[in-house]
């Protein structure tokens, strides 16, 4: 059938379908429909405090939620928390002196993110104050001590 021997094919031009040159008196739509991954969270910053880190990040356009990652020290990344569903996350369960390293990713309508980049705290080691004792000396000489 000559109708269909006019009909534009499609090629692929890094990723995407491309019609050839157009024809004349021929009006062709295209639907270009690309996939693209959640973008990864980035800017992650933490804030150490009293055993405890403070995470925070830009939010990301079309994030559902979050996930957080820590390792403590040198060691692998343990999943701490999912379905965060604001940019900033407070990490209660820390040791004082201690080097915490973070990741986070974002879940959106395409699945989980890469990893943030890291991002660092180490949480101070409190020492607490020497408060000084009264003296029982003091109370064994007022007058109510001296029954004794």
């Amino acid at each position: 059938d000559p109708r269909y021997a006019e009909q534009p094919r499609a090629r692929e031009l890094h990723g995407r379908a491309a019609w050839p040159e157009r024809h004349p008196g021929q009006h062709h739509h295209l639907l270009i429909i690309e996939e693209t991954a959640t973008p990864a969270p980035v800017r992650l910053k933490a804030e150490a405090g009293n055993r405890c880190v403070t995470l925070s990040w830009p939010a990301v356009a079309g994030a559902a939620g979050y996930h957080v990652y820590r390792a403590t020290g040198d060691g692998p990344f343990t999943h701490i928390a999912s379905l965060v569903t604001h940019p900033r996350f407070l990490d209660s369960d820390v040791a004082g002196g201690v080097t915490n390293r973070y990741v986070v990713s974002a879940d959106g309508p395409h699945g989980e993110s890469a990893d943030s980049p890291e991002a660092t705290a180490v949480s101070p080691i409190l020492h607490l104050p020497v408060v000084p004792v009264a003296s029982t000396n003091a109370q064994l000489n007022s007058p109510r001590a001296k029954g004794f």
